[in-house]
């Protein structure tokens, strides 16, 4: 298990998207375990066939991917978000990051994709180095999920780290499936959609909002 992934999935198949994406799996009559991979490993082997697929990415991972296969139907909207030391840094556009000495998880590729020019650029695969980095002033800014981070700064007290205002974007997320498994985009894009109306996705988002104010 990857600390880098709670609380959307954890070891014991608990995790919020886990819970999820077992439902949307028992409805087309299959079942699903998520392993938890460093980012970059997990894109990987789906790639190569030796996963299934991978669970939880933003849109168009597929033009660097090319055997896997987007499911339409978003799984979850992730918002990404900087976190600093600093309240006076003030970010508009990625352009603004320039002269900034930048963190974020290795894998990332939408990361890669705004940032691959960039001079003062570290990639970790775990996110606690990442923000120990950052709380010693090794980097200026940690660019991660907004959730996942204000989670762990809460449950490790890491009071100097804070989330800068607004969140950078807000992005869909998304399964994707190794080709061999193309047959079961439509049932589940179909599963996701009905789940977002039945209650399903309502109790998660409950779940989520509580993990932040506990």
């Amino acid at each position: 298990m990857k600390e880098n992934a709670e609380p959307f999935f954890s070891q014991d198949q608990k995790g919020i998207l886990n819970l999820l994406y077992k439902e949307a799996f028992k409805r087309i009559g299959k079942e699903v375990i998520i392993q938890s991979l460093y980012a970059k490993r997990s894109l990987v082997r789906a790639n190569a066939g030796e996963a299934d697929g991978d669970a939880l990415r933003l849109k168009n991972i597929h033009t660097l991917y090319p055997n896997l296969i987007r499911v339409p139907e978003p799984i979850w909207e992730v918002q990404l978000a900087a976190f600093t030391k600093s309240l006076n840094i003030k970010i508009k556009g990625w352009g603004s990051l320039k002269g900034y000495r930048i963190g974020y998880l290795n894998g990332w590729a939408f990361f890669d994709l705004h940032l691959n020019q960039f001079k003062y650029v570290h990639k970790s695969e775990y996110l606690s180095s990442l923000l120990l980095m950052l709380d010693r002033d090794r980097i200026d800014i940690l660019l991660h999920s907004k959730l996942i981070t204000q989670l762990y700064i809460k449950k490790n007290g890491l009071t100097s780290i804070k989330m800068l205002q607004p969140v950078l974007k807000k992005q869909p997320a998304y399964l994707y499936l190794h080709k061999k498994h193309k047959q079961l985009v439509p049932a589940l894009a179909m599963a996701f959609h009905r789940m977002k109306t039945d209650g399903n996705y309502e109790q998660a988002q409950k779940k989520m909002e509580q993990l932040i104010q506990d």
